[in-house]
Order: C-alpha cells, then structure tokens, then sequence
C-alpha cells in the first residue's frame, strides 16, 4: 500500500475547487492509487517524456503525481480539468 501526499496548498486549492462528481472521481482515483500506482483500467503515463511523472485520465479529471518506490509515496502534484496549458509547462516544477 502506498501513502498518499498533496505536495503543496495550491493542489488542495485546485482539489476544492473541482465539482461534486469530479471529487467522487478524485476520491475513487486515490483509493486505487493507494493500491497500485498505475492502475490498468485507467488512462496512466508518463507525461512529456518525463518517465518519473505520471498522468492518469478519468473522465474529465486529470491527475498528475510522482511515485516514489523507495519510500511506497505518491505525490500528487496537479489535479484539474483537462487543459492544454497543464502540458506545455515544467511539470517538475509541480513537484518542489
């Protein structure tokens, strides 16, 4: 099983921000999360050819989050809408 942490207040801001069927949808996506960090029946890659930054699709929620094997982590760096604007900015700097 692995923990689960918002990296920064803006996440938690964007998080409450989303609709009362996009947090169901949050919640149903850190429960799998927890279990396996790249769930098959979900839309999961790695995003702009950064490997250790994952992406995953449900519905129109978008979720992007870094796992960290060492310590059974993931890190979830941005959680919004589908945007054009989320993939053409250093998705690292998310994560700092």
């Amino acid at each position: 099983m692995y923990d689960i942490k918002i990296v920064s207040k803006r996440v938690e801001k964007e998080i409450k921000q989303l609709g009362e069927e996009e947090k169901e949808q949050f919640i149903k996506v850190i429960k799998l999360l927890r279990e396996n960090p790249c769930p098959l029946h979900f839309d999961c890659m790695a995003v702009n050819r950064c490997t250790s930054i994952k992406r995953l699709k449900a519905k129109r929620l978008r979720v992007f989050y870094l796992i960290d094997e060492k310590n059974r982590t993931v890190r979830i760096g941005k959680v919004g809408h589908r945007e054009s604007h989320s993939y053409g900015v250093d998705i690292k700097s998310w994560f700092k």
